[in-house]
């Protein structure tokens, strides 16, 4: 597709032999070397509607084409041999028909669907160059695209009526490819899906943004063996509004070597006057499986060594004064849909948008500047809980994967486990993490490479799973239904029945505190002795320093001593988060972010104003406060 020439001068400089030919755009790195990147390749970066390799090159002395006012509209053909092999076929293996299986196929009918992946689908290609990509696909619907936070999404919406937005099917294909020398490419192509087919709208290769007017097909709508097209439109680069005249034939072959109903799609693309051929071979129901010169092949890892050890989260008492302001969006302009607080990477912070099912990275800068977009990746059908790890952030997804990526969004590793339960994965020490699932098994990985270490039977509940440090060593809490089981690694530490489910627990200086669904805070020590126990009728979620405890509700935090579970202190407010440092608290009422002492006293405030998000979070980052809500409002305070 926007193919740059493959041979000749750089894309957008002057031919030689040919100094009255005008300059056309010259990408931001035009160097021979990036130029490659944008060329046709193995599922690659190199071609944003298809991935190919190049074959025929092109005349690096021609004249730039004029591009065609109104492209002519894509001629399809289909083979016309066809009808009279069936025929043959159809009384020859009468006999077997009904015993060997099939893959269905309606002549004329648009299959073109069947060719594409389903969302969520995340595989691995291996390329002759020793060069190794992930390639995740990712599918909305109508105006659901009004989510997708990329530069190509915008791009679409950008040239669309609202008509037109709400009843396409969009697919986005991304890859991600490290080269041999360690260097990365990225590559995402967003298509629709249509009564043409499946066709290119907009893409990314790198830095490069390319829009086709009209769509580029890449798999027809008759997608069967024999199928022909040929099509003229042209492309526009929107960050110069510079255009190119492009071309494609296409034609479709049978690859039952691949399996049953896949097929091998050949472009013969001109960009420009610039020639050249590429193959990709799909199969259905798989999508994209590989290239003439990439394979699909086993999880590997696409990232360097990462660390895993977590910084120390700034401390509320060195925040700055200055005020935080409130941005919808923070600088990101996309429509977050969070149902979950972000997670805290060593680069910025992670969350799942719930409406996209994609893992979205933004990193903060300066304190007094907008959050930028770092990366999007789709691990998963359902992307379930995120945990972040220092330099690594693991997703488990609803297709009973764990998939770890790097603080750049390259995949660290892949590992299969059994259906996650409703609570994220937790950091049990600086090389392990715990998760729980539905199974009833307690299971700990390694962070760096996704190895099992250990696994143990254990019941699941609604409290959130909680480490606590008990004689020195790391241990896990979970609250299942009613009981309270603390474990070192593989074998129970300490079990505790009590009278109510438990939804929440935190840890004290002399144990640990239960707040369960009726609103009532107990107190257990390490030995399994009840201390106290008391009734807060108003009392949503909990945070404890050592000897305080503040309990958030709709009218008011109040504060409790841990050793007694009196009460200390009490402030009228309807709180909607509470977090502590171990020092201080940070609470979010209705009208500000407010930093409370253990003695009850307001340290610091800061307003916030009216908010639309239906969820509100804060987030301690190592040089941040973040607070955001699920409309993508947030406010951000760092160190001075």
């Amino acid at each position: 597709m926007p193919e740059p020439p493959s041979s000749g001068p750089a894309w957008g400089s002057p031919g030689q032999g040919d100094p009255q030919r005008p300059p056309r755009f010259t990408p931001p790195d035009s160097s021979d070397a990036a130029l490659t990147r944008l060329r046709p390749r193995a599922v690659a970066p190199g071609n944003p509607i298809h991935p190919g390799t190049p074959s025929q090159p092109g005349n690096p002395h021609h004249q730039p084409a004029t591009a065609p006012a109104a492209a002519p509209a894509p001629q399809i053909n289909r083979s016309r041999r066809w009808p009279v092999v069936a025929l043959i076929l159809v009384a020859v293996a009468a006999s077997i028909a009904l015993s060997a299986p099939s893959f269905p196929r309606e002549r004329g009918a648009n299959t073109a669907a069947q060719y594409v992946a389903p969302g969520g689908q995340l595989i691995f290609l291996q390329h002759d160059d020793g060069a190794r990509s992930s390639l995740e696909t990712s599918r909305l619907h109508g105006a659901q695209l009004l989510s997708e936070p990329t530069l190509e999404g915008m791009l679409a919406v950008n040239n669309l009526a609202h008509r037109d937005l709400s009843g396409a099917d969009w697919v986005t294909e991304s890859e991600y490819k490290q080269q041999p020398d360690g260097s990365r490419s990225t590559t995402r192509s967003l298509y629709e899906l249509d009564d043409r087919g499946l066709v290119f709208v907009a893409g990314l290769v790198g830095e490069t943004a390319i829009t086709a007017n009209p769509s580029v097909i890449e798999v027809p709508a008759d997608a069967a063996p024999g199928t022909t097209w040929t099509q003229q439109t042209t492309l526009t680069l929107p960050t110069t509004q510079h255009q190119l005249a492009f071309a494609r034939e296409g034609s479709i072959a049978a690859a039952p070597q691949l399996g049953e109903g896949c097929i091998t799609l050949t472009y013969r693309d001109t960009t420009d006057g610039e020639t050249n051929q590429s193959v990709a071979h799909r199969c259905p129901g798989q999508g994209l499986v590989g290239t003439n010169t990439s394979r699909r092949t086993a999880a590997t890892s696409l990232a360097g060594d990462v660390g895993t050890t977590v910084a120390p989260p700034l401390a509320l008492r060195d925040l700055a004064e200055a005020d935080g302001s409130l941005s919808a969006g923070g600088g990101l302009g996309v429509v977050a849909n969070m149902q979950r607080a972000p997670v805290v990477v060593s680069t910025g912070f992670v969350y799942i948008n719930q409406l996209t099912q994609q893992v979205v990275a933004f990193a903060p800068g300066a304190p007094d500047q907008p959050m930028g977009l770092a990366w999007v990746r789709r691990p998963g059908p359902v992307t379930l809980h995120l945990l972040g790890a220092g330099d690594l952030v693991v997703a488990t997804t609803s297709d009973r994967r764990l998939v770890a990526y790097d603080h750049q969004g390259y995949v660290k590793w892949v590992v299969a486990s059994s259906d996650v339960a409703a609570l994220p994965p937790v950091q049990v020490d600086q090389h392990t993490m715990a998760v729980l699932t539905l199974d009833g098994w307690l299971t700990g990985f390694d962070l760096r490479d996704g190895r099992q270490l250990w696994r143990a039977p254990a019941p699941t509940g609604k409290a959130a799973l909680v480490v606590i440090e008990v004689d020195d060593r790391p241990m896990v809490v979970l609250g299942a239904e009613k009981d309270l089981i603390v474990m070192d690694r593989d074998r129970v530490h300490l079990q505790v029945s009590l009278p109510s489910r438990i939804t929440q627990v935190t840890r004290t200086a002399r144990g640990v505190v239960v707040l369960d669904e009726s609103s009532w805070l107990t107190s257990v020590s390490l030995s399994g002795r009840v201390q106290w126990t008391t009734s807060q009728g108003d009392c949503d979620t909990v945070a404890a320093t050592a000897q305080v405890i503040a309990c958030a509700g709709d009218q008011a935090l109040t504060g409790l001593d841990a050793t007694t579970g009196a009460k200390l202190w009490q402030l009228p407010m309807a709180t909607e988060d509470v977090i502590t440092d171990g020092e201080l608290f940070a609470v979010v009422n209705r009208d500000a972010v407010e930093v409370i002492t253990t003695s009850g006293t307001v340290h610091r405030r800061w307003p916030l104003g009216v908010r639309q998000g239906t969820w509100e979070w804060l987030v301690r980052g190592p040089n941040s406060l973040l607070y955001v809500t699920s409309s993508a409002e947030f406010a951000r305070w760092g160190a001075p």
